[in-house]
Parts: structure tokens; C-alpha cells; sequence
């Protein structure tokens, strides 16, 4: 993907065939499971299921066009390894444009949300920890 560019669910024209761009992505959501390196990309195209515009679909075939050009990439590990895989996510501070919703989550604002004890050092992430209350209160 490039970087630093939003992508918004109202851009550009709506496209004509929606299947084209819904299988396209479902086939892409099964490819995550084998190449993780394109599920960021793959996670930000699948927002836009519903209402697919041309943008969109140029952002699909650019990670088509990636996978094609990076097939003999891939991570290998042995069965005799003693590898361990760590990974660390942060949360996406109002990281979509339509919503100003944040896209990911992590523990420490859940944390948050759940003790309802207000902290003064945590008054930065006022809005948020309501937000987010009111959605875990919620269900």
C-alpha cells in the first residue's frame, strides 16, 4: 500500500460489479493466511466490502500485482527450530477517516474501559476510554 494515504469510503464512483472486487478481496483474505505480509493491505481493502469504489479496486490489483512479483518470497521454518514468533499491535488512534473510529485495539485501553476509576494520567485518552466504555458496556 502506499504510505500515508487514507483511503475514504466515499472517493471516487462506486463500481458497476461488486462481486469483482468482493471475490478478489475473499481470495486475498485467504491468501493472509500464507503470506502475512500483505494482511495490513488486505485488512484496510476488506473496509470497503460493502461500497467498493475504483480506487479500491487499484488498491487490490497493486497488492495482486506485489504477490505476483513476490512468489518465490516466504518465510520457512524448520521443524527442529526453536523459533519463537512474538507480535506486538498498538492501538490506531482515530485512524479512520470516515468514522474517526479507531481501526485496532490494544490491551492497556481495554484495561481502561473496563475499570470505570477515573486516572489523571490517562486524562489524554478521555474521549476514547468513553468511547470505547460505552461500546464494551454495550457488548
Amino acid at each position: 500500500m502506499e504510505v500515508n494515504v487514507k483511503y475514504r469510503k466515499d472517493e471516487e464512483t462506486l463500481l458497476n460489479d461488486l462481486t469483482i472486487y468482493r471475490r478478489l478481496v475473499g481470495s486475498l483474505i485467504y491468501l493472509t493466511t500464507i503470506r502475512p505480509d500483505i494482511s495490513y493491505a488486505v485488512h484496510k481493502v476488506s473496509q470497503f466490502m460493502a461500497s467498493p469504489r475504483h480506487l479500491h479496486l487499484a488498491v487490490v490489483q497493486r497488492i495482486i500485482r506485489y504477490l505476483r512479483n513476490s512468489l518465490a518470497r516466504g518465510l520457512f521454518f524448520p521443524t527442529g527450530s526453536a523459533l519463537h514468533l512474538v507480535a506486538y499491535s498498538d492501538a490506531d488512534w482515530v485512524g479512520c477517516p470516515d468514522t474517526r473510529c479507531s481501526t485496532t485495539d490494544n490491551t492497556s485501553v481495554i484495561q481502561i474501559a473496563t475499570n470505570p476509576v477515573f486516572r489523571e494520567r490517562t486524562k489524554h485518552i478521555e474521549v476514547d476510554c468513553h468511547s470505547i466504555r460505552d461500546t464494551w458496556s454495550a457488548g
